[in-house]
């Protein structure tokens, strides 16, 4: 059995995919196997890349359903000890999988990790703002105001992964937000310092473009935590506060757009008040109603 199993999601991105699958076949630690899961792709390009790795790749062919399916469906398959994931428009630099199982190896209690990275948009290096590098420790209160760790950095263990629920696959975006805020609720986040990803950004099929209002989907991720029974008392207290201010930019941006979301106004009077909502009364308005 591979110690680690690594998860590369796509759809319609062969080009940028052949670049992914070789930043992981270049890697200097060899204990992987490599699972590419081509999440209903329509454009052609597949079978020469099954060509191309044929033998160094196991690809998972599904009907379109979005990344996080995808992931969980790579997940499901995956016969490692250890998880990771990296998104096709990404690339890993070599070394990133030894010194993470390095780390690893040297911190037995800790089962989740990631590592520096650098952006690049448009072809351009990009300089990454100070409240997104990479942090370790407790990040659940920082995960709460932002996305604190980068999916095509981390390293899992499978249990962990799969104890916490995997992607929630109702979500189109910010589906991992959603799992890092379970995460972080209970576990502290290692560190391998080093930059060992490059981030790809500034094409058009990035979800961040794909839709509008995307604190919607924070807020459904915000609902469903504080509806469960993993956070402690302090914990539930940040959460209620970052939860009223995603509201309220949520209700003015329905203004703007004209939108009769009365259910979020409803709701912003319950955080005022110190409470919250049950998540299945905004669910589908927050995820699905928008446009």
């Amino acid at each position: 059995m591979p110690v680690i199993s690594v998860i590369i999601p796509h759809f319609n991105r062969f080009g940028l995919l052949r670049k992914a699958i070789s930043s992981v076949l270049i890697q200097d630690y060899g204990d992987f196997e490599l699972i590419v899961v081509d999440d209903g792709s329509t454009e052609s390009g597949l079978g020469e890349l099954q060509k191309a790795y044929k033998g160094q790749v196991q690809w998972l062919l599904l009907e379109h359903e979005g990344v996080s399916n995808a992931r969980n469906q790579g997940a499901r398959m995956a016969r490692g000890e250890w998880l990771c994931f990296l998104d096709s428009d990404d690339q890993w630099h070599n070394g990133k999988l030894a010194q993470q199982v390095l780390f690893h190896k040297e911190n037995p209690e800790i089962k989740i990790s990631q590592t520096g990275e650098n952006w690049v948009r448009n072809g351009k290096p990009h300089k990454i703002p100070a409240k997104y590098k990479k942090q370790d420790g407790d990040l659940f209160a920082q995960s709460l105001e932002l996305c604190s760790i980068s999916p095509s950095t981390v390293m899992i263990k499978k249990d962990l992964f799969f104890a916490q629920g995997g992607f929630d696959e109702r979500l189109p975006a910010c589906e991992d937000y959603d799992l890092w805020l379970r995460v972080t609720a209970t576990e502290k986040i290692g560190l391998v310092a080093s930059d060992l990803m490059t981030r790809l950004g500034g094409h058009a099929d990035q979800l961040s473009f794909k839709y509008p209002a995307m604190d919607r989907f924070r807020v459904f991720a915000l609902f469903k935590l504080l509806n469960g029974n993993i956070l402690t008392r302090d914990q539930k207290a940040l959460a209620l506060v970052n939860l009223k201010g995603k509201i309220e930019v949520l209700v003015q941006g329905a203004a703007k757009r004209d939108k009769d979301l009365k259910e979020l106004d409803e709701a912003l009077m319950v955080v005022k008040k110190g409470g919250f909502a049950p998540l299945k009364d905004l669910a589908e308005l927050l995820i699905y109603s928008w446009g």
